[in-house]
């Protein structure tokens, strides 16, 4: 498992972690519908004297401006980016590791309502299909897709005897989301909410193209796995308090995280309902995370309430905002992971003073961090571990610029 550190700029950089990739969509066109054999008589109606290039046209999918798929495949130049080859997408995502087996004949048709398609053509073959499976059902919201959920992708399309399938092309605001490739599918996880196209085409090696498959994919955001508190100090004498409760039916330990998302550092200590404090920890210039557990109280124990005092740790009148956050130990490093725990970083001047020090690379998760870039930063991380990976982002755009 790779170790990873990460760095973040302040005003146009911003470096992390792990590895992303930008996407940028077009606007879908607008088409008319008609009929396979009307769209050949079309065809062979176009002047004799078009241009070389057009006869270097591939078929695409389009959508009309209310959103339904024409099922005509359509010309579109080669160059284009609005087809796109699935096997490209796959050999550069790679086979995607999935931990546990995927039910094929449990269809996501069956569990809920958040994805639906165009359904098959009553077409002569080619014919393009997919058989969409939840791998992770305990991931849906309410029955709807959830950001956490992963979606599997079967090949499900139908060819004339003694002909193969020779391409498969995808499109839509889905298509940025595919993971990798399991044998016989691919793998989609989509991690906005929001409402998202799948288009799907196949071509036999006769040269024929089917007609395009919509699949309408509705994601809502995952439940809330932690409790979370943030906040900024004013003053020196600043304090906050919150509370918290733990269920222990769910867990047999908690954690109790502390992020320095600006310059000041901060002190924690908890106390139980009785009033007994039971943990106390705290961030520095030097050290930006920390977090502590507390464990079930009882072997019958099931919800515990608990209090929070937050303090400013040697108070500057600059940045002094801070996060809390409350979950499972298991996810400890997960808690204090993503953008939403950002850190600034000042420009580096004394060792002892705002080295950045992380008590470990995260082995899950990722580190974010984010400084003022000069003209002669230089960013220098020293690690025991064998192997790091980073980016660094523009801030503005998130558009990456050196890894």
């Amino acid at each position: 498992m790779y170790k990873r550190i990460t760095k973040l700029l302040s005003i146009t950089l911003t470096l992390s972690m792990l590895f992303s990739a930008t996407v940028f969509a077009e606007e879908p066109g607008t088409i008319r519908d008609m009929t396979y054999e009307e769209w050949l008589v079309e065809q062979e109606s176009v002047s004799d004297s078009a241009s070389a290039a057009e006869s270097d046209m591939e078929p695409v999918k389009a959508v009309s401006q209310e959103q339904e798929v024409s099922a005509v495949a359509q010309t579109h130049e080669a160059e284009s980016t609005g087809n796109t080859p699935l096997d490209a997408i796959l050999e550069e995502k790679g086979t995607y590791d999935l931990k546990g087996e995927v039910n094929r004949d449990r269809l996501a048709y069956d569990v809920t309502d958040s994805i639906s398609s165009d359904g098959i053509m009553e077409l002569s073959a080619p014919t393009a299909d997919l058989i969409p499976v939840i791998y992770n059902e305990e991931s849906l919201v309410n029955g709807e897709i959830s950001t956490d959920t992963v979606l599997v992708f079967f090949y499900n399309d139908t060819v004339d005897d003694d002909v193969t399938i020779t391409g498969r092309y995808v499109d839509g605001s889905a298509v940025p989301y595919i993971l990798g490739e399991i044998d016989g599918a691919f793998v989609m996880q989509i991690t906005e909410p929001g409402s998202f196209e799948l288009y799907y085409q196949i071509e036999d090696s006769t040269g024929a193209f089917s007609r395009v498959v919509r699949y309408s994919i509705t994601v809502v955001a995952a439940a809330e796995q932690y409790q979370v508190f943030e906040g900024s100090f004013s003053s020196a004498g600043a304090s906050a308090t919150y509370n918290f409760s733990i269920d222990f039916s769910q867990m047999d330990s908690a954690a109790v995280c502390l992020v320095r998302k600006g310059y000041v550092g901060t002190s924690i200590k908890v106390y139980d309902e009785s009033g007994n404090q039971i943990l106390a920890r705290a961030t520095t210039k030097r050290q930006a995370k920390n977090w502590g557990f507390i464990d079930k109280p009882s072997a019958d124990a099931t919800v515990c309430n608990y209090t929070v005092v937050a303090t400013p740790n040697a108070y500057e009148s600059r940045a002094s905002d801070y996060r809390i956050i409350v979950g499972n130990k298991n996810d400890t490093e997960l808690m204090m992971s993503g953008i939403e725990n950002t850190v600034l970083l000042e420009q580096y001047y004394e060792a002892q003073n705002n080295l950045q020090h992380n008590d470990y690379a995260p082995n899950v998760g990722e580190y974010w961090y984010k400084y003022k870039r000069e003209s002669t930063s230089v960013i220098t991380i020293l690690s025991n571990v064998d192997d790091i990976r980073f980016k660094i982002l523009d801030i503005s755009s998130q558009l990456k610029l050196r890894t």
